[in-house]
């Protein structure tokens, strides 16, 4: 018989994240600060661009499968107020 012993963390490494691209809003720009970018324990930086604020957390970890923010992805929000 042949056994195969997996660890909680090992389980959920070989799962790992989507993409964080894939969860945040599509103005945002991620920077993988550790890891691959889908492995457990993955941590991404994320900004906007000028004129734009992250609404949301600026970090985000790869936690056994999920990135981990609240209910709501963090995304892009303009924050100037431009004249016309």
């Amino acid at each position: 018989n042949l056994y195969l012993f997996l660890t909680f963390d090992t389980l959920f490494e070989a799962f790992g994240c989507k993409q964080v691209k894939q969860v945040i809003g599509s103005m945002m720009s991620a920077e993988i600060l550790n890891g691959d970018g889908t492995q457990h324990g993955s941590v991404a930086l994320l900004t906007c661009p000028a004129h734009y604020e992250v609404i949301g957390p600026h970090l985000l970890q790869c936690t056994y499968g999920k990135w981990d923010y609240d209910s709501t992805a963090p995304f892009c929000r303009g924050n100037c107020a431009c004249h016309v």
